[in-house]
């Protein structure tokens, strides 16, 4: 009869490391000519309470670096570095040895950027369409039965985007109880681009956006450049556009440069920080995240940057 412990010391588990995010097919732009890219940069801190090696599956739609003595595991999206320590069954990851702190570096860069989704803007038909040929302008006049009035609506910057929430426990979803998530951080970006098929850069668009990305559980800071103003903010400052309730609301606006201003519709707001609302236990309702209002031009873009770090055991500020 065969012994099984002496085989113990050879035993090892084999967990899949499946982050969040996964490959999706191409985004279009949305109706506004507006392209959104995140990337993403995160280092991890995991602890092997066990006395067994685990070796990690990753998803290779993320590049990662193992910061362990030379710093030669890694993979950076095409190449790995160190087949002989990062693939196992001709899969690619990376171990954890007996009682080890090991930190991980995570990243999604320019090469292979996250594609976020943008929303359409939605007019009444009566706006019709621009379009452009042979370097002249026109606009597609809708056709009615009846007679339309000549003002269709009132202009306003439409959010065309909303955060995805990510914890730590939907992160890093071990199978083994001894493999513990101690703490992560780092920055995201975000890129907006503004790339029409007209190539005239004459059009510009107004339009407000939210961070892509957000960790309820996590400290969420370094917003830059400083939002305009928060989510309740820009729904009272709808009502009060809209007409709904009276409101002393006032516009300003403050240049950058030619093709990108950040647009003011608070007083003062530009200047001011976003702090966000403690969310211990996350109810995604009660979360007020930042907004930027922006103008953009044709053939341009603007990046918003900002950091997050959570520890276990720290509650958010």
């Amino acid at each position: 009869m065969i012994n099984m412990r002496r085989f113990l010391p050879f035993l090892f588990i084999i967990t899949i490391l499946t982050l969040s995010f996964t490959s999706r097919p191409s985004i279009a732009q949305n109706n506004l000519y507006l392209k959104g890219l995140v990337d993403i940069e995160m280092n991890v801190t995991l602890i092997n309470l066990g006395d067994e090696a685990k070796f990690l599956m990753v998803n290779p739609r993320y590049n990662f670096q193992v910061i362990r003595e030379n710093l030669s595991e890694s993979y950076n999206g095409i190449e790995i570095n160190s087949p002989r320590k990062n693939v196992i069954n001709y899969k690619l990851g990376f171990w954890v040895y007996p009682h080890e702190v090991v930190k991980i570096r995570f990243y999604i860069n320019d090469s292979n950027p996250l594609e976020v989704p943008l929303r359409d803007f939605v007019t009444p038909q009566c706006t019709g369409n621009i379009y452009v040929e042979n370097g002249r302008y026109f606009v597609e006049v809708p056709v009615f039965t009846s007679l339309a009035p000549p003002i269709c609506d009132l202009m306003f910057p439409p959010l065309i985007n909303s955060p995805m929430y990510l914890s730590p426990e939907s992160l890093f979803n071990f199978r083994d109880p001894s493999l513990v998530l101690y703490s992560y951080e780092g920055l995201i970006k975000f890129k907006l681009i503004h790339n029409s098929s007209y190539k005239q850069g004459y059009f510009r668009d107004v339009i407000a956006v939210s961070p892509p990305i957000l960790f309820p559980n996590a400290k969420v800071y370094g917003y830059y450049p400083h939002p305009t103003m928060n989510y309740t903010e820009y729904i009272e400052y709808l009502k009060g556009a809209l007409g709904f309730k009276s409101t002393n609301i006032q516009a300003k606006m403050q240049k950058l440069d030619n093709n990108f201003m950040l647009y003011d519709v608070k007083l003062g707001l530009i200047s001011t920080k976003i702090d966000l609302i403690s969310v211990k236990n996350v109810k995604f309702k009660k979360v007020d995240y930042p907004i930027w209002v922006i103008w953009i031009g044709d053939n341009s873009s603007i990046e918003i940057t900002y950091k997050f770090e959570w520890s276990r055991g720290e509650a958010s500020e």
